[in-house]
C-alpha cells in the first residue's frame, strides 16, 4: 500500500483513512490491517466534493459509516466465536 499511496500523492491525489488522517505504517506491527479504511481521491476538489455529497445524500460523514462497518464486523466476529464455542461444548458433551 505504501508504494501505491506514494504514486497517488505524487499525482496530487489524496490518500487517508476514513477519519481523514494520514495512513500510518508501523514496521514493527504484526497486523497490517487498515482498520479505519482507506480513502483515495484524485485531488482535493474531488475529495471535498465526495465528502459533501455523502453528507448531502445520507446526512452522515465517512467516519460514521466506517464506525458502523467496524461495529458490525466486531459483532459478526463475536457471533462466530460464540457459535464455535457452543459447537465445541456440544462435541465434548457427546458420549
Amino acid at each position: 500500500m505504501c508504494a501505491g499511496e506514494a504514486l497517488i500523492q505524487a499525482m496530487m491525489g489524496i490518500v487517508c483513512d476514513s477519519d481523514h488522517k494520514p495512513l500510518l505504517y508501523d514496521p514493527k506491527a504484526t497486523d497490517y490491517t487498515m482498520k479505519n479504511g482507506i480513502y483515495v481521491s484524485k485531488n482535493k476538489k474531488v475529495f471535498n466534493l465526495c465528502n459533501q455529497r455523502l453528507m448531502d445524500n445520507t446526512g452522515r460523514d465517512l467516519p460514521s459509516f466506517q464506525k458502523q462497518v467496524n461495529d458490525e464486523s466486531k459483532a459478526r466476529r463475536a457471533a462466530r466465536a460464540a457459535k464455535a464455542l457452543l459447537e465445541e461444548q456440544k462435541a465434548k458433551a457427546k458420549p
